[in-house]
């Protein structure tokens, strides 16, 4: 039936939007760690945890649309002020 196709074709595209996604984390995740010298372990470890990460899986403010490089430099600044206090 149509609501059944289209019911499949929005899964479908949610779907295909979450691995976008989980792709885009691990370059942030990369480029982060590369930064910041630390191992992909800590780095993923500390994104997990991060409130940039919570925006993103959330869909917050679109972040997931801004570049990678920028994503990684804000993690790298909640990552400073983290440590600081």
């Amino acid at each position: 039936t149509l609501s059944c196709s289209i019911f499949i074709v929005l899964l479908s595209e949610k779907f295909s939007f979450l691995i976008l996604l989980q792709k885009k984390y691990v370059r942030i995740v990369e480029k982060f760690a590369q930064k910041s010298n630390l191992t992909l372990d800590e780095a993923l470890d500390f994104f997990y945890q991060s409130f940039l990460y919570t925006l993103m899986h959330e869909g917050v403010s679109d972040m997931h649309c801004m570049s990678d490089d920028y994503l990684a430099d804000e993690l790298i600044d909640e990552y400073k002020k983290r440590r600081r206090s």
